[in-house]
């Protein structure tokens, strides 16, 4: 007897699984009904993904797409600070009390150094012979043991580690080499006048990748004679990063007032500091100045110090302490007529 399922007709080889007979062999069905639920499934999940990235596609495209923008052209261009000359400082007399001169500093561009490894060792070599830094404290030194050599020592900062050699120049190079490589590094500061000009000359030949950083310095010409009404430079503290930072200060180059004239006339003495906008690749390395605007220099300060009256008050006082064989005085000069401070 032919038993009949569903509404198929008799002999169809198109059967409902549902209406699978129990007992009987399932493997003799026909092979898409066993492959269509797979093939269902990893369509929805195909279709699902590709959902999904169209969907991310298209908020990153309109949603959030002038964000990247403008974040791309952030890491592209750059906005530097031009530090101003200092005003100068000048008692009554038009004596110059404080001015700049130039300070050379020898920097290296890591970017720029010979790609050969032994080129660059002599590059290395050739300038640390010029300046009192050697070319490598560590290389071919067993670290481990010179550490416990030198906590043995009592050279230790923190035992049982001992204290690290000071870096040389190799050392200083391979800090920034992977950073930002066409950025200089100052490696040596302050050096003479002779000798920068003798390195600036070497650069072009023997020295590729070293320079000279020529920066504003202050000096005192007096000394001792003013230090106490002048004051002094020194480097924007931890604690007034921020606020300096809103008057348009760079933390890691400018330098501040201390005390004295110096620290009261910080504002009229800095002057308006400039800016530059460059475009930079990923290595540092500027492409193309797009803006720039020159610094202001400071205003002169003229004292109501008279240097002369200064030098025969300091001599006068001097005189007095060895007599009576003590360190410290203090005379002070005034104008009667209006209270200002001659000495």
């Amino acid at each position: 007897m032919t038993r009949l399922f569903g509404t198929h007709p008799i002999g169809s080889g198109n059967r409902a699984v549902s209406d699978w007979p129990q007992g009987e062999d399932q493997t003799s069905r026909p092979s898409w009904l066993i492959r269509a639920p797979r093939l269902t499934l990893v369509g929805w999940v195909i279709a699902l993904i590709l959902g999904l990235y169209l969907i991310r596609l298209w908020q990153l495209q309109f949603l959030e797409g002038g964000a990247w923008r403008a974040r791309a052209e952030q890491q592209q261009t750059r906005l530097e600070t031009i530090s101003p000359p200092r005003g100068v400082i000048y008692d009554r007399n038009g004596e110059i009390l404080v001015r700049n001169v130039p300070a050379y500093n020898v920097t290296i561009t890591p970017g720029l150094l010979p790609d050969d490894v032994d080129r660059e060792r002599e590059v290395l070599v050739r300038l640390s012979q010029f300046i009192d830094i050697p070319y490598s404290t560590t290389e071919g030194l067993d670290l481990p043991k010179y550490l416990t050599e030198s906590f043995a020592a009592g050279r230790a900062l923190v035992p049982p580690y001992g204290e690290e050699p000071s870096p040389g120049l190799l050392e200083m190079v391979n800090r920034v080499r992977w950073l930002e490589p066409f950025v200089p590094i100052v490696v040596d500061q302050n050096i003479d006048r002779e000798l920068a000009l003798i390195i600036a000359q070497e650069s072009n030949v023997t020295l590729p990748g070293v320079g000279i950083q020529v920066i504003p310095q202050r000096q005192y010409i007096n000394g001792s004679l003013t230090a106490q009404i002048l004051g002094f430079l020194g480097p924007i503290p931890p604690a007034s990063v921020e606020e300096m930072e809103n008057k348009v200060y760079n933390p890691n180059t400018d330098r501040i007032g201390y005390a004295g004239i110096e620290a009261e006339y910080e504002d009229q003495l800095r002057g308006t500091p400039g800016r530059r906008v460059v475009e930079k690749d990923v290595l540092g390395q500027v492409l193309n100045v797009l803006n720039e605007t020159a610094p202001s220099s400071g205003d002169n300060l003229y004292l109501t110090l008279d240097l002369a009256l200064q030098t025969v008050a300091n001599n006068v006082l001097q005189q007095g302490l060895d007599k009576v064989n003590l360190k410290r005085g203090v005379v002070i000069a005034l104008d009667p007529r209006n209270g200002e401070l001659l000495a």
